[in-house]
This record gives structure tokens, C-alpha cells and sequence, in this order.
């Protein structure tokens, strides 16, 4: 399956390539067009995209668990030997965590042998319960597990992009490359006069020290003495232009179950945010998926619901244990030291 996404820009939309001074440069590709011309096209990369989308998914998959865990433990028809797990609370391995959002780490394993049995009982037990890992792929220390998407690259709903997305969209507008770009001012403030004023509170600031620590220098200009700053306060960060469409793509490289596609969908209805400088007001986008049916998804979604409803003890021991091959999670009598609290 193929899913086709748009994603129109609410806010400026800044993946930033490298800094030249106080200026952050906008990630471009060069793009052969069909007439021979080479233009710099904005793009976001496919590689943006999935680790912005894997954090998304992660949250959405361990919000659900937790709900699903708390649901189960406040039901009147819960008996006493089904999950009553830390009274409600969803634990995570502090290693599994690091693996649900960055795909782990490749490492030696020491001397620890892993053999075909260990990492089927590993797939079996650990990555196919925790379905971001499955979907997404991971490291187990000394083995790779696949991712099943492809993420393609997000390309401007331009004129000049008219040939690299005629697969994707139906009508390019009449828009051009150069109406989309901008350049986005911005300020650090100077909180020094602020805090000058704290003196009303009896909060007393050493400004001497400060200057040190902000990089002021004196300086004697015919005996006129002048501070200089080392700290740029203006700066300006290349991005798209609010209203941009870009259009991108998901596909399977391996064949997704329904209850994985649901965890998708659920994802993409909560996946809004890309880019640099978020905080600042930028990288807010809305999503539209393009070729598919709402009888589908809600099929997918209803798969994956029945899924943790149906797995919940197994994924619960999962999330416990350790992402290398070949251990196991701790009981509660021995109690594994590397376990987070998910809230």
C-alpha cells in the first residue's frame, strides 16, 4: 500500500541545512528539470519526516497502553488474577524507551552468544508487541530489524516541481518556486535591563561577572569608554512560506497488518509538527491523505485497538525488558533498576 499525504503549511516551515553567520539556510536539492535547467528545490527530507513521525507514533502507542492499562484495572468486572500492574502505572525499560524513539544502538554484546532461537524468541516477545518497533524498525545491539516504511521525500506543490510529482497530485497551481521562499527575522532578547530592575525585589546581580560570562569587552575610544557585545542579537532563519502545500508519500517496503496500519493512522491524525524552531512559531502544518477511504482507516484503527486489548500482558512485559537479546524483565521481587514511569 501506498498513501499519498499533503501537508499544508500553517506557519513558516524551516528545515534548516547549515548556518552562515546568523543565518540558517533552508535544505535544498538539486533537481534536474526536463529542459536541462538545475534548480535548488526546497525539500523536506524523507529522513525528517520518519523521525518526526516515529516520536509521534511512540507517544500515540504509549498513550494508548497506558489507557487501555487504567481501563482494564478500573473495570468492575476486572478479576483479581488479570493485570494489576503497579497499580496502574505503565513502567518502561530506560534502553526499550531509547529504542521506541531512536531505533537503539549497534553495539558489541560482549560475550554473549546470539543465536537464530534467541532472535526469534526476541522478535516474538519483544519487537512484534511493540509495534513501533516492528513498523519502524530497530537495533538490538548486534542485530538490525528492518524498517517495513518508506518515507519519500516532501516536495513543494510548485511549477517548477511539476515533473518529480505528476504520480502524486492531479493540478499543480499556478505557483511559483521563488513566491514561496522567505526569510524570517528573529531576536534573542536583552533581559540585562530587566534585570537591572530586580532591585525592587532586593535581588542584587553581579553585571561584572555577567559581562564576562556574555562576552562584553571595554573598549577606550578618546578616552570614551564603549562596550561591545560578542552575543548577536538579530538573527534570520530561511524558510516556506505559510500556505505551502508540500506532497510526500508512505509505502510499505514490507507488508504492514491491519493493526500496524491502525497505529499509522491514529499517528498521522496527531502528526502536525516539522522543522526547526517550533518553539518560535514555526513547523506547524495540516495533513491530508489523499488516497484512501474512511471505511478503511476506521477498519485499520478498530484492528489495532483489538490488538493491545488482546496483547496488553505481553506488551506490558515488553515494555519492561530489556531491548538486548537475550534478557529478560525483572519480577517485582527483583526489580529492574532501568525502569521509567510513563505519565
Amino acid at each position: 500500500m501506498r498513501v499519498i499525504l499533503k501537508l499544508k503549511a500553517k506557519e513558516p516551515l524551516s528545515i534548516g541545512f547549515e548556518s552562515i553567520g546568523t543565518t540558517t539556510l533552508l535544505y535544498k536539492l538539486p533537481v534536474v528539470r526536463d529542459n536541462g535547467d538545475v534548480l535548488d528545490i526546497p525539500i523536506i527530507p524523507g529522513n525528517s519526516i520518519r523521525g518526526a513521525f516515529r516520536d509521534v507514533m511512540v507517544i500515540q502507542f504509549l498513550q494508548d497502553i497506558k489507557k487501555m492499562l487504567e481501563s482494564n484495572q478500573n473495570s468492575p468486572n476486572a478479576k483479581k488474577d488479570k493485570i494489576e500492574h503497579n497499580n496502574g502505572k505503565l513502567t518502561v525499560n530506560a534502553g526499550t524507551l531509547m529504542t521506541l524513539f531512536s531505533g537503539g544502538i549497534l553495539a558489541k554484546s560482549g560475550e554473549q552468544e546470539i543465536n537464530a532461537k534467541k532472535i526469534s524468541e526476541k522478535m516474538e516477545n519483544y519487537v512484534k508487541p511493540l509495534l513501533p518497533l516492528s513498523i519502524m524498525g530497530c537495533a538490538l545491539v548486534k542485530v538490525m530489524v528492518p524498517s517495513k516504511l518508506k518515507f519519500g521525500i516532501g516536495y513543494p506543490i510548485v511549477e517548477e516541481t511539476k515533473e518529480l510529482i505528476d504520480d502524486l497530485v492531479d493540478v499543480v497551481p499556478k505557483i511559483k518556486l521563488k513566491d514561496i521562499l522567505i526569510s524570517v527575522q528573529m531576536m534573542r532578547k536583552d533581559d540585562k535591563v530587566k534585570m537591572s530592575q530586580l532591585d525592587q525585589l532586593g535581588i542584587q546581580t553581579n553585571f561584572k561577572e555577567l559581562d564576562k560570562i556574555m562576552g562584553v569587552t571595554e573598549k577606550e575610544d578618546n578616552q570614551t569608554k564603549t562596550k561591545e557585545s560578542a552575543i548577536q542579537q538579530r538573527f534570520i532563519r530561511e524558510a516556506v512560506a505559510p500556505g505551502t502545500t508540500f506532497v510526500t508519500y508512505i509505502e510499505e517496503l514490507i507488508p504492514l497488518t491491519e493493526a500496524e496500519w491502525g497505529l499509522v493512522f491514529k499517528t498521522l491524525e496527531n502528526f502536525s509538527t516539522l522543522g526547526g524552531s517550533i518553539c518560535r512559531g514555526f513547523g506547524k502544518f495540516k495533513i491530508e491523505i489523499k488516497n484512501l477511504k474512511d471505511n478503511d482507516t476506521k477498519r485499520y484503527k478498530q484492528a489495532y485497538d483489538n490488538f493491545i486489548k488482546e496483547n496488553l500482558e505481553k506488551i506490558i512485559k515488553a515494555l519492561e525488558a530489556s531491548p538486548e537479546i537475550g534478557e529478560k524483565s525483572k519480577s517485582k521481587k527483583g526489580k529492574n533498576q532501568n525502569l521509567s514511569t510513563f505519565t
